[in-house]
């Protein structure tokens, strides 16, 4: 049984909207951005189930091939920004820009641990201060 108000879609179109507008709303406004569905139940027909959900897209900060100078540690820092994000009752549109920035911080640096932005870094200072939520609702 459906929840009331709640859109049935297939899992891959509505992947398939929020990459799409995650892609729009990227260019048109600089990165990282975040896009957010609305609440949906989600067929997966061929698993024969429904899974009520949020879809939630982000792109990633663009580095200059210049400016990258090691990708090791890139994915632990994000997800450990990820991790902090969660833990202090982020919104997901902030964690996720959040975890794009620290890892692209990282990489601008040799090693797995020198890139990484400390609180006071300006590149991620004003995501710690207490903010609303940001993400574009389809």
């Amino acid at each position: 049984m459906e929840p009331p108000d709640t859109p049935s879609e297939d899992v891959d179109e509505a992947l398939q909207q929020v990459f799409r507008g995650v892609e729009e709303k990227g260019r048109a406004h600089g990165n990282p951005a975040v896009l957010a569905s609305q609440p949906l139940l989600l067929k997966a027909s061929a698993q024969g189930m429904d899974i009520a959900a949020q879809l939630v897209a982000a792109t990633a900060v663009p580095l200059e091939a210049e400016h990258v100078v090691d990708t090791t540690g890139a994915g632990d820092a994000f997800i450990g920004a990820v991790l902090y994000a969660i833990s202090a009752g982020f919104a997901v549109d902030r964690m996720l820009t959040l975890g794009a920035i620290v890892a692209a911080a990282k990489c601008q640096a040799l090693g797995a641990r020198p890139g990484l932005p400390r609180r006071d870094d300006p590149r991620v200072a004003h995501l710690l201060e207490p903010q609303p939520s940001t993400a574009t609702v389809l």
